[in-house]
């Protein structure tokens, strides 16, 4: 009989490696489809996405690199009895544009100055500021600085402004490409209700929302037509409708080809903001003439969509229900009871569609409509807009959400949730199914260049010995 030979020590470990290796898979697998097969997808898909997205930024950064961190300075004053916070920072490298943020909001957005005079503030009152530097291939916070406003007494007239055009400042008439623009503002009219109308090639109609520091920001969600369009902006106190302010500005949508071409030799129009109104309901609430631009007449429109959610602090937990109220205001009775179209879409804070569905209703004072939000929704902040077609207008109505995770783990201010315990699981599993694999590669390699020496010593050692003649083949 001949003896069967037995494993080296190679071989036991490479079997070892492959069946742990195996192993770890397998139960990644299986834990993935016993707590949901949608879950496992999404968690590869976020992998791919996130080892893709740090390749890019690493080569990227090669080229140019992220913009350098601004140094902010603040200082409060007063002057001609308006209150205000003066900031200054630094101007870095590698940056195009410059936001602003008071207390974790936005403020202001896309400024190029290196300096900005907060006059929406009140008396008395802590303030914290960080700026954005922002480039194509990525962003950097300054240090936050925390402020006092001071004990001045303050008055403010409502205005309302209009900052940039497709992300871009202005000055006159813009001549942009973006077909989506998004416009951006600001009001100091905290939690003021905007409303904006756009008069042109394809007419809208849209309701949003500023934030606590007056800044607001509309996305237009269906493409504009080429050519020169106009867009009033109105400012509403939510406390008191007599109070609001309102600013115009007209447009121009060109093609990229004509915008290589076009050299600016207008000059610079003054943008203009209509005062307030805070008289009695009797009287004109409305100025004649707003600017020197043509006149956008303020008439009713046939229908008026305002969309309010209904979940408490307008937050919800993943794998529940967004309650969504959309309030329709005709103007004639004749439009009460008639089926429209509704399409509902929620977007995420870069604009992408999250979920987007059509949906004949009535239209009555107010629909209500429970949308579902999946599981596999991350945690942030989103927005809902509601639309609707009459005839050549485009009538939007959004309201803004956050979608929140269940904690498993809520101990003061320990919060840990399901998906980050089983992203954490899944990617010491990943980690270590690379680590064997790579280990199992230095394995071969080792085994490999050890065969090697030994062979070439082995046989020089055997010619010095006499025991192999002196060949071409031996080498020391």
């Amino acid at each position: 009989m001949t003896k069967k030979k037995s494993k080296s020590l190679f071989h036991r470990l490479a079997h070892f490696h492959i069946k742990m290796a195996s192993f770890l898979l397998i139960f990644y697998l299986m834990l993935g489809m016993l707590i949901d097969p949608r879950f496992l997808a999404y968690d590869f898909r976020q992998k791919y996405f996130a080892l893709a997205s740090s390749s890019n930024i690493t080569v990227s950064l090669r080229v140019m690199g992220e913009p350098e961190k601004p140094i902010l300075i603040a200082e409060a004053g007063w002057e001609n009895g308006v209150n205000f916070i003066d900031l200054s920072w630094n101007e870095t490298e590698d940056t195009e544009t410059y936001d602003i943020y008071r207390n974790a909001f936005p403020l202001i957005t896309g400024i190029t100055e290196n300096s900005y005079r907060d006059t929406n503030i009140e008396k008395n009152t802590f303030y914290d500021y960080k700026v954005l530097a922002k480039d194509p291939l990525g962003t950097t916070f300054s240090d936050k600085i925390h402020i006092f406003s001071g004990d001045y007494e303050i008055y403010k007239e409502p205005f309302c402004q209009i900052n940039t055009i497709a992300n871009k400042t202005f000055t006159g008439t813009p001549k942009i490409t973006e077909r989506l623009p998004i416009f951006s503002g600001t009001t100091n009219i905290a939690n003021a209700l905007i409303e904006i109308k756009i008069s042109g090639e394809k007419n809208i109609n849209a309701t949003t929302l500023a934030n606590s520091n007056g800044y607001w920001s509309f996305y237009v969600p269906e493409k504009l037509d080429y050519g020169t369009y106009h867009i009033l902006i109105s400012a509403i106190d939510p406390e008191n409708s007599l109070v609001f302010a309102q600013t115009n500005r007209s447009f121009e949508i060109i093609k990229e080809e004509e915008e290589k071409k076009t050299v600016s030799t207008e000059k610079p129009l003054k943008e203009t903001t209509a005062s307030p109104i805070t008289s009695t309901p009797t009287e004109k609430n409305i100025p004649e003439k707003l600017t020197e631009e043509p006149k956008i007449i303020l008439e009713k429109d046939s229908f008026q969509i305002l969309v309010s959610i209904e979940n408490k602090n307008k937050q919800l937990y993943a794998d529940d229900y967004l309650i969504v109220n959309t309030k329709i205001i005709p103007s004639l009775s004749d439009f009460e009871n008639k089926a429209i179209l509704l399409r509902y879409t929620v977007l995420d804070e870069k604009n992408n569609s999250v979920l987007d569905f059509s949906e004949n209703s009535l239209l009555t004072k107010t629909i209500q409509k429970k949308i579902y939000i999946s599981n596999l929704v991350p945690a942030g902040k989103y927005k809902i807009i509601v639309r609707a077609n009459n005839d050549n207008r485009l009538i939007i109505g959004e309201d803004f959400f956050e979608v929140r995770e269940y904690y498993l783990i809520n101990i003061g201010s320990l919060h840990i949730s399901l998906t980050q315990i089983m992203q954490s699981i899944s990617w010491i599993i990943f980690l270590l199914f690379l680590f064997i694999l790579f280990f199992l590669l230095m394995l071969v390699l080792e085994k490999y260049l050890s065969s090697q020496a030994r062979r070439q010593i082995t046989e020089y050692f055997l010619a010095q010995r006499g025991f192999l003649g002196k060949r071409k083949e031996v080498q020391k």
